[in-house]
């Protein structure tokens, strides 16, 4: 997948372009943990700042499946000065998947329809970006991906440019196939290097990329 929005440093975000709704935004800490409705079902969002009138980060995470509201505390407290931070468990992670887990016996027909999409995704990435800017009163919020959401996030700038300042990418994914060849090419050489021999012998099960099994990834990753 190749990504060509480009990305722009937060250091060169206007600041002061930030308006805030009335006093009841301003000089107010805030730190709220809840769901709310976006997509047609309950996502977990936290809001975490010390001032309502800060600029606002929407953080989109990993994985697929590596929410990051569970960490917020103890990795970006430091932020909070400065900014008003929000963390959501996308739709089929965290505890938005288990607020919605299917509790009827699982069938290929309720698969089918719980199944995951970009599209879906991005959607979803688009309305809480909506409602988060529409709730904490400002024109716009600052979004940053990291990893798997570095892709997300983008496609949700994408899909709503004027709903953002800036987007900033951690661990910007740009061409995910050409990842995994380079590591499978590197990992290979330094098996090869070592003499190896059991790590060769799951690098010939796992068999050069493109790959169509899900796990392959995660086994050159334990490598």
């Amino acid at each position: 997948m190749r990504l060509l929005l480009p990305i722009f440093l937060l250091s060169l975000i206007h600041l002061s372009s930030y308006t805030v709704d009335g006093a009841n935004h301003t000089s107010a800490k805030i730190r709220e943990e809840r769901f709310v409705s976006i997509g047609g079902i309950e996502q977990w969002i936290s809001i975490k700042g010390d001032d309502r009138s800060n600029p606002v980060i929407l953080f989109i995470h990993g994985g697929p499946g590596n929410p990051m509201s569970v960490l917020s505390d103890s990795l970006y407290t430091g932020w909070e000065k400065d900014f008003t931070l929000v963390h959501y468990d996308q739709r089929g992670s965290g505890r938005t998947y288990g607020r919605n887990l299917p509790v009827e016996e699982l069938t290929l027909e309720i698969l089918e329809k719980n199944e995951l999409t970009l599209e879906l995704l991005v959607a979803d990435g688009v309305e809480m970006a909506r409602y988060v800017a529409d709730y904490l009163g400002v024109d716009k919020v600052i979004l940053t991906g990291s990893s798997w959401g570095s892709a997300l996030a983008v496609s949700i700038c994408q899909a709503d440019p004027t709903l953002f300042h800036a987007y900033v990418g951690l661990s910007q994914m740009v061409d995910y196939q050409r990842n995994i060849a380079v590591s499978y090419s590197i990992v290979s050489e330094k098996a090869r290097q070592k003499n190896d021999h059991q790590t060769l012998e799951i690098i010939k099960s796992l068999g050069p990329p493109p790959w169509t099994e899900p796990r392959n990834p995660g086994r050159l990753r334990r490598i």
